[in-house]
């Protein structure tokens, strides 16, 4: 429901822009004398059609964050338990929570190795999380808003309705 107001008010938004220029046109057609006019019009137009692209924005940003919420919250806490599991030793557990595809191709030693102890990064709360369609990318370390990241984003998969880490990371250097 979200979803589908965001993209009314996005297609509201996109008619004030493109009818911006016509009315704008119009106006001075009609008061070719009154540069008052027309600057106040260009004024209110462009405040309007401003508004709406924020408002388009806001409500998509809305919509987001409460569709993907449970996703979150889900990844959050299958994170949890792969550290948890990675750093008391407990091998088995922690490759459970990779996908199936990645133990079928991967030994429980391959995979001790690929995820040793100093490549795992606690899940911080200003961490950086983006769900979309079955698929997400986490990176756990502080988010500080400049773009300067360094550590690992995990990549994750959506599979029978669990979260599972795919064993695809990037690492950001920044």
């Amino acid at each position: 429901m979200c979803v589908i107001l965001g993209v009314i008010f996005l297609l509201v938004g996109l008619t004030v822009l493109g009818g911006f220029p016509f009315w704008i046109w119009l106006q001075v057609r009609q008061h070719p004398n009154n540069s008052a006019h027309v600057i106040r019009s260009k004024l209110i137009g462009g405040l309007v059609g401003g508004l709406v692209i924020l408002g388009c924005y806001q409500v998509f940003s809305w919509a987001s964050f409460w569709w993907y919420l449970e996703d979150k919250t889900s990844i959050d806490i299958r994170y949890q338990e792969f550290t948890e599991a990675r750093s008391e030793g407990r091998f088995r557990d922690a490759i459970m929570i990779m996908t199936p595809d990645y133990r079928k191709q991967h030994s429980l030693a391959q995979f001790e190795t690929e995820f040793s102890q100093d490549s795992i990064f606690q899940l911080y709360p200003n961490r950086s999380l983006s769900v979309f369609a079955g698929r997400a990318e986490l990176y756990p370390n502080h988010n500080t808003y400049t773009g300067f990241w360094s550590g690992p984003i995990y990549k994750w998969k959506k599979v029978g309705g669990e979260w599972y880490l795919t064993g695809e990371i990037d690492w950001s250097l920044d």
